[in-house]
């Protein structure tokens, strides 16, 4: 079963914090907002690859997750 848009966003914000530690959790929610659009296209596009068949969930998870979270890493 693939993840919500809900559960995308908060493995990703989690795998975040670690690289950004300093930052409290109302400034990485900003970030976050700034960055909607940005994640709802992978989202979507990870739910299209998913959907194919193309991945499975665990990649959606570990794969789509870390991938989005280690760019938005370097955005910040």
């Amino acid at each position: 079963m693939k993840p919500t848009y809900q559960e995308f966003v908060d493995a990703i914000k989690i795998l975040f914090k670690k690289s950004w530690s300093s930052l409290s959790d109302d400034e990485i929610n900003q970030f976050f907002e700034q960055e909607k659009e940005y994640l709802e296209v992978q989202y979507s596009q990870n739910c299209k690859e998913f959907d194919a068949g193309d991945i499975t969930e665990e990649q959606f998870r570990v794969g789509g997750v870390s991938s989005v979270a280690y760019c938005l890493e370097l955005l910040y």
